[in-house]
């Protein structure tokens, strides 16, 4: 009944008001450090195990490099013989609360409670069977689940597709958007690169903010508006 309630109030908030804030957070060395690591078969038969996601994306670069053309993508890497297991990402293994970010987030949560114009996203590298276990996780750090647009599991794929397909539910038929500022945090220097292209895709969204997270720090972090 809470859910219901909550789902009703902002939809009545978001017919009278237009979104125009995006807040995109990803989950693992971000809003949490886990004990979750992804572990490979090489096509040699030996085994990997990557406990962070720069060894992950290191790893990733190296073994989808070509002589020639774009790099190989995972399942290219599969048909190779690559073997990839993901199922410690399905649980919030040992998790350490990154209170930095939980700030952030709890202030913009209650921002927009006074001012509801922003949508708050998780957008993680996780596939969509984690949804349940980081709703869960957020509770434990006295973080409302219902208070997130969306949790949102990509199985690796581009977190820069995503935020345009999000940005596209709030464009109208001209081509205007409504959404006038995008504050995106990762750790992982491959989806902040990546991400930073929306800034060339979307020249009319001025405050787009990427903002990279290390243990203990947000480098280049500009004064943050919720």
């Amino acid at each position: 009944m809470k859910l219901l309630l909550e789902n009703w109030r902002k939809y009545l908030a978001e017919e009278s008001q237009p979104i125009k804030k995006l807040r995109i957070f990803d989950f693992d060395e971000t809003i949490a450090y886990t004990d979750s690591q992804v572990r490979v078969t090489l096509p040699n038969g030996k085994s990997k195990s990557f406990p962070s996601q720069k060894s992950w994306d290191d790893f990733i670069a190296k073994h989808s490099e070509r002589s020639r053309g774009p790099r190989k993508s995972m399942e290219e890497l599969e048909a190779d013989g690559y073997v990839f297991d993901f199922t410690d990402y399905s649980k919030v293994i040992d998790p350490e609360e990154n209170k930095m970010i939980t700030k952030i987030i709890s202030d913009v949560i209650n921002a927009n409670k006074e001012n509801p114009e922003r949508e708050i996203y998780i957008i993680t590298a996780r596939g969509p069977e984690a949804e349940e276990s980081i709703r869960k996780y957020l509770r434990t750090v006295g973080l409302e689940p219902e208070a997130f647009e969306g949790i949102i599991g990509l199985n690796g794929a581009s977190k820069r597709d995503e935020i345009n397909n999000i940005i596209s539910r709030h464009t109208d038929e001209s081509g205007m958007t409504s959404i006038e500022s995008i504050h995106f945090f990762d750790d992982s220097d491959k989806n902040l690169e990546d991400v930073k292209r929306i800034r060339d895709e979307h020249p009319e969204i001025e405050d787009i903010r990427i903002k990279k997270v290390v243990r203990g720090d947000i480098l280049s972090l500009e004064e943050t508006i919720y």
